[in-house]
């Protein structure tokens, strides 16, 4: 027999049977199918559901129900197809078929809603954010909708693949029919491409991020040129940078030393700024302090990953390089060497390798801290004025040594929690409160 199939109380003369039979929970099962057809009706799953936002960019400027429109929907929809299809047969052996479609499944759900809900775009550049992203910082994106979201689809696949029967072939066949169905896919995938070649490559260079939206395999292919651009872009030792900075005199001419505290925040669109020109005020708190507002500053990236480095680093935006930027010492660095103590308080998920070999300071969750919420201790975060003098079990590096000290200029940088405002409090280094200099 060149054909049974896989499943341990099955015969050939089930493939053939007029009815499908039934299981021991009464419900019929469906019938039995080759891997390669089970591959092409998930990716159908995953056009419907998961890729509406792809689709709703691409059908923006049509005339829904045209001839022309509704055979460019059917190309781009059999593109779509053909790319999962494809996916799934070079990266799937059949008899990880099932739990691999459940677990694209898992992943396409997540990446909907949150393309759906927060309108991002799963680039290279989000799924390293993903990567290096906190647990406390992900749960305060985890949502009842959310859970809802994934379990009704996870829930659907699993029900569905469990009442399908996959068809076992020898090897050989097995191989044969993977590649047959490999070419026949890219050649239709190919095919529909020509039919609308014209409209879909202007749209695609004139919206370089949809091909992002693409569902699930945008985080495939984003998760793998994280993965390894994360891995080449380790510095093992950092290229040194102003080497020959130094104090000058003004900054020892007085009697006491200056205090300089910067706080570093999260990306903001200058147009929704209440300090320029935004109609509603959005930093009340800030505008009672009076600042000076600079209006006319672009950031290097929508994301910390890229724009923090960035902001420290001597090269900037305008000649940026990533490998550069990130295998080169940072402002803080300089600082040190200068001779300013120098101090990173994290309330976030991390420096990205502006701090790297400074003293570092990271303040924890704890529900009887004045600062914290105090809703879960696992998953909330503290206000950033929560300092190590205020949180004993906060992580402190090299015994509050060095920088740490009030004998000599000190410059505190303070990462601070998505949108909470640090509250007006002295800031406080290794126990001992540091008073703000007027």
């Amino acid at each position: 027999m060149s054909e049974v199939l896989y499943a341990p109380s099955a015969t050939l003369t089930d493939t053939h049977h007029p009815t499908a039979p039934r299981r021991s929970d009464g419900w019929p099962r469906l019938p039995a199918l080759h891997t390669e057809t089970v591959f092409v009706l998930a990716s159908l799953y995953f056009l419907i559901f998961f890729n509406t936002a792809f689709l709703r960019t691409v059908l923006a400027d049509r005339i829904a129900g045209s001839p022309a429109d509704i055979g460019f929907v059917v190309a781009v929809g059999t593109m779509l197809i053909a790319a999962h299809f494809i996916l799934f047969c070079i990266l799937v052996p059949r008899r990880l078929a099932k739990p691999a479609i459940v677990a694209m499944t898992l992943i396409g759900a997540g990446a909907s809603h949150f393309i759906g809900h927060y309108g991002v775009i799963i680039d290279p550049d989000m799924m390293r954010n993903v990567l290096v992203t906190s647990r406390a910082e992900a749960a305060e994106l985890a949502s009842p909708g959310l859970a809802a979201y994934i379990g009704a689809h996870v829930l659907v696949m699993t029900t569905l693949l469990g009442r399908v029967r996959l068809i076992h072939l020898s090897p050989g066949r097995a191989a044969l029919r993977r590649l047959g169905s490999i070419v026949l896919a890219a050649g239709l995938g190919l095919a529909a491409l020509m039919l609308v070649f014209q409209d879909f490559s202007g749209l695609m260079r004139n919206h370089k991020a949809l091909r992002y939206l693409i569902t699930p395999v945008n985080v495939v292919y984003s998760g793998g040129r994280a993965l390894t651009g994360e891995t080449l872009h380790q510095p093992t030792v950092r290229a040194p940078v102003g080497e020959d900075a130094h104090l000058g005199g003004s900054w020892t001419a007085g009697r006491k030393p200056v205090l300089f505290v910067m706080i570093v925040g999260e990306t903001a669109r200058a147009a929704n700024w209440g300090l320029g020109t935004y109609r509603r005020q959005t930093t009340p708190q800030l505008a009672m302090l009076d600042p000076i507002n600079f209006g006319s500053v672009t950031s290097c990236g929508t994301n910390t990953e890229t724009s923090l480095p960035c902001m420290f680093s001597a090269i900037g935006r305008r000649d940026y390089d990533e490998t550069r930027i990130r295998n080169s010492e940072s402002l803080l660095h300089v600082l040190a060497r200068a001779g300013l103590g120098v101090a990173w308080i994290d309330n976030q998920s991390g420096c990205k390798g502006v701090c790297a070999g400074l003293d570092t300071y990271t303040t924890l969750r704890d529900a009887d801290q004045p600062h914290c919420d105090g809703e879960s201790v696992s998953t909330r975060s503290c206000w950033t004025s929560s300092t190590p003098s205020q949180d004993k079990r906060a992580t402190r590096s090299s015994s509050c040594t060095s920088s740490a000290t009030t004998d000599r200029p000190t410059i505190v940088v303070i990462r601070r929690p998505s949108s909470s405002l640090p509250r007006p409090a002295a800031p406080a280094i290794c126990g001992a409160a540091i008073p703000r200099q007027s």
